[in-house]
């Protein structure tokens, strides 16, 4: 179905929290050039999957973030 709505030039996007390589290999498996919104909404990707917008957390945020799971050792990720 999504093959043929692409065929007929109607456009269609993925979008999930999901990494955009997972997403990537789903939308190569259906042979249909679509639109990726990934990881939450902060990566998009166009119809050939090249990057057109990222929105990545700071890395001082990350690292604070990566420091509290190492850290505590209920965390559980």
């Amino acid at each position: 179905t999504l093959k043929l709505l692409t065929a007929h030039g109607i456009n269609f996007v993925f979008e999930t929290g999901r990494h955009h390589v997972d997403v990537g290999q789903i939308r190569d498996n259906l042979e249909i050039k679509s639109y990726m919104i990934t990881s939450n909404g902060a990566r998009v990707h166009d119809l050939d999957g090249n990057l057109i917008f990222a929105h990545n957390l700071d890395r001082d945020i990350a690292s604070d973030l990566f420091g509290v799971v190492n850290d505590n050792p209920d965390i559980i990720t």
